[in-house]
């Protein structure tokens, strides 16, 4: 309570400076200077408010469910008040060196049939290509962009686990990634295990690569 007091005093007295000032102006300086005035007021509300704002931008969207549970698409949204998704697009994706990124990679050391181990390593990258499916599966809680892709990465991570434990005997017959026609096979292997595991939840994968040692 005594917070709300002390910021109202202020922007009160703001307030009652502005029109002092605004008074001694010519018209010219009183639009210049009441544009300021509420871009300033503006962004000292948004910095002493509670309420998290999140911003559509190039890389991800922001989506609510409306009354006939269908995903509508904002422009902003304050996440304290409804629930909202903030769903990363294919340019969030396609950037790799991000702080959290939906790169993954899975590893596998299979008995090979000369015989001797071999470490297969590959690298997928997902993207939500069902937001629909994707954000009615599982829980409804709100979810910022991080939030999300650390769900989408969790449940590609589960299957990684499981295509390496089904798959592991055909990813041994695979020993050149410079080799096209293994590298297009390999994909196929990768990409239609996991996606038609993945096909309930909307995400869908895409192998980047892979590597052997």
């Amino acid at each position: 309570m005594g917070e709300t007091i002390f910021v109202l005093a202020l922007l009160l007295s703001m307030i009652a400076l502005g029109i002092s000032v605004i008074i001694s102006l010519s018209e010219a300086n009183v639009k210049a200077l009441l544009s300021a005035g509420v871009s300033f007021v503006l962004l000292v509300v948004l910095s002493l408010s509670p309420l998290y704002l999140e911003y559509s931008k190039y890389d991800r969207k922001l989506l609510s469910f409306d009354e006939r549970g269908e995903l509508i698409e904002h422009t902003v949204a304050v996440f304290e008040s409804v629930d909202y998704f903030c769903l990363p697009t294919s340019k969030f994706r396609q950037d790799p060196g991000r702080e959290y990124s939906l790169y993954l990679t899975g590893t596998v050391t299979p008995i090979t049939v000369n015989p001797k181990a071999r470490t297969v390593t590959y690298k997928v990258v997902s993207e939500v290509v069902d937001p629909n499916k994707f954000f009615s599966y599982g829980d409804f809680r709100k979810k910022t962009v991080k939030e999300t892709v650390d769900e989408i990465n969790w449940r590609v991570n589960y299957w990684i686990q499981e295509f390496n434990n089904a798959k592991s005997k055909e990813v041994a017959e695979f020993y050149n990634p410079y080799d096209m026609d293994q590298v297009l096979e390999f994909r196929m292997l990768v990409q239609g295990y996991m996606n038609e595991k993945l096909s309930q939840t909307g995400i869908q994968v895409f192998l980047v690569e892979f590597s052997v040692k």
